[in-house]
């Protein structure tokens, strides 16, 4: 494949099991299989708990499956709920009666976010923490249905000659590397919130397992520089195919 079309093999570019975030990946299934209890030590909240907390690690490891084999709208597609199941698995386990509330479907994500956020008590964190949830939920309802917006990161630029270039689809498909670069950004950033509620919700358990927690603790060390560097260069942004953005 022309590297100029900016496009690759499905997995191509994959890092793998080296990856801290990988690495972090596996580090939180395998806290979710010890089914921890919560901050809240209710039955409701360590059922709830445990089954939004696998709900959440398959939806971020499909997502990233998706996006690294070029299904690129199908993944974005998925940002909404993984969003949702963010807010609900913190509120379940942060918040007393939250489970009981999202067993009887009476808990809306977007309240289950207020609700855990709340708990927050860092200075402006509390603020900053609001308005990125509600920037993240309003952005993604372009991709929660059928959009004009969720269908374009299935075209990528295709070069003619050496300075024009045409919109193709991407039927194969094949991974459109700054689409595909774009979403995985992303991902990290929702692992690095996933992380903090695990941190809250299972501080306890954590402190029983301090060898493990102090191997949580490197591996965020080194998935902060790769954020720290997504949101220097702007590759955090995700309203609207990164491709097409490089038409002038």
């Amino acid at each position: 494949m022309n590297k100029l079309d900016g496009l690759s093999r499905p997995f191509e570019y994959v890092i793998g099991a080296t990856s801290p975030v990988q690495r972090m990946i596996k580090i939180l299934k395998n806290i979710a299989n010890d089914k921890p209890v919560p901050k809240v030590a209710t039955k409701e909240a360590e059922s709830t708990s445990a089954l939004l907390f696998v709900h959440l690690l398959h939806l971020l490891s499909g997502t990233g499956q998706l996006n690294g084999a070029g299904y690129h709208s199908v993944a974005i597609t998925l940002f909404r709920p993984l969003e949702d199941a963010l807010d609900c698995f913190g509120a379940v386990s942060l918040v007393k009666g939250a489970a009981e509330k999202w067993m009887e479907r009476k808990l809306r994500a977007s309240d289950a976010s207020k609700m855990w956020i709340e708990l927050i008590e860092i200075g402006n964190e509390k603020v900053t923490m609001l308005e990125y949830r509600k920037m993240a939920r309003e952005c993604f309802n372009q991709y929660s249905h059928c959009t004009p917006e969720q269908a374009h990161w299935n075209l990528y630029l295709k070069p003619i000659g050496e300075t024009k270039c045409e919109m193709e689809l991407n039927i194969m498909p094949m991974v459109i590397n700054s689409n595909g670069h774009t979403i995985d950004a992303y991902l990290v950033a929702h692992l690095w919130e996933l992380i903090y509620i695990v941190e809250k919700a299972y501080e306890e358990y954590l402190n029983q397992h301090m060898k493990l927690f102090k191997e949580i603790l490197r591996l965020k060390d080194e998935i902060r520089i790769i954020l720290e560097e997504h949101h220097k260069n702007g590759c955090l942004d995700v309203a609207g195919a990164t491709e097409l953005k490089r038409i002038k």
